[in-house]
């Protein structure tokens, strides 16, 4: 592939060091090659042996060329990673609805679970966000029931069972992402909880009413049973 007046051949030592180079046309050519040719994690650990290409996208996301920070951000779905935490929480800010939701979903895909259960308790989601969470969450259950990258299905129900109605709450704002129908029986007991915030977090959960509750800190919640961050599934490049 042609970068300008530059060739590059994976696995060829050239293509990391343009990983380096701050020219806004030679970075949109790259991102364009990689997603191509590099489109999840696994083939970046093969084509891109030590290379911390999560890590390497930080400029990209943060570029001041509006272009290769929209291509970044999609690109990122398939091979970001815990390294672009803040970039792309950054990106939620953008007055662009649609790359912001890129972001988010961005977000849910790469990072590991007790960081998305921390970004899913404090970030305000949107209706077109959650949705997205719910579309994906829905495709695990398809592939392997009872799988989920927002939490265990298990997990939560312990949870819900804790003493603590914070941690309650925690639980039914999180069970409210994954929309596993397995959980209607626990959520269900929970409209007769002694906490009020817990009961309006389970009336949300039945689409009857906003909750309002966003956690002070990290809930803590074991991590999800199984890592799917770098599944090609999990969204294509634009």
């Amino acid at each position: 592939m042609s970068l300008g007046v530059r060739s590059i051949e994976l696995p060829d030592p050239p293509v990391t060091k343009l990983l380096d180079d701050p020219d806004p046309e030679v970075q949109l050519a790259l991102l364009e090659f990689l997603g191509q040719n590099v489109r999840n994690s696994f083939d970046a650990k093969g084509m891109l042996p030590g290379v911390d290409l999560a890590a390497k996208l930080n400029p990209f996301l943060r570029s001041r060329d509006d272009r290769v920070r929209r291509a970044a951000i999609h690109y990122a779905r398939n091979v970001g990673g815990s390294a672009n935490r803040e970039a792309l929480i950054e990106a939620l800010l953008d007055p662009d609805e649609t790359l912001r939701n890129v972001a988010f979903e961005a977000l849910y895909l790469r990072l590991q679970a007790d960081e998305l259960q921390d970004l899913l308790l404090h970030h305000e989601a949107t209706p077109a966000q959650r949705a997205i969470v719910l579309e994906h969450e829905t495709r695990w259950r398809e592939s392997e029931p009872g799988f989920s990258r927002v939490a265990d299905p298990a997990a939560l129900r312990d949870l819900l069972a804790s003493d603590d109605p914070g941690r309650r709450r925690d639980a039914l704002l999180l069970a409210g992402f994954t929309g596993d129908p397995a959980l209607r029986p626990d959520i269900e007991a929970s409209l007769g909880d002694a906490d009020p915030g817990v009961r309006a977090a389970a009336e949300a959960w039945f689409g009857r009413e906003s909750p309002g509750i966003r956690s002070a800190a990290p809930s803590g919640l074991p991590a999800v049973a199984g890592e799917r961050s770098g599944d090609s599934s999990g969204g294509s490049s634009e």
